[in-house]
């Protein structure tokens, strides 16, 4: 018997500048249920800033150019 378990995707509806190539990219997450994709979603945008915003580079935080907001229309 094969069963074929739902998968989760989630994304954030806020984009930050990549450091590597300067375009705009939201966070993506999986998971087996809507608690585990939302955990993964949060998990790899926080990596993203991390990665591109270290907090002690940016103890203010990132400025607006850096942040693109997605309209509920694109998805």
């Amino acid at each position: 018997m094969n069963i074929q378990m739902e998968r989760y995707t989630g994304n954030t509806d806020i984009q930050i500048k990549r450091k590597f190539d300067g375009s705009f990219e939201c966070a993506v997450g999986f998971g087996n249920n809507i608690e585990e994709a939302l955990k993964d979603t949060i998990d790899w945008f926080n990596k993203m800033l991390e990665e591109d915003y270290p907090i002690d580079s940016y103890p203010e935080g990132l400025s607006e150019a850096d942040i693109e907001y997605l309209d509920s229309s694109d998805f």
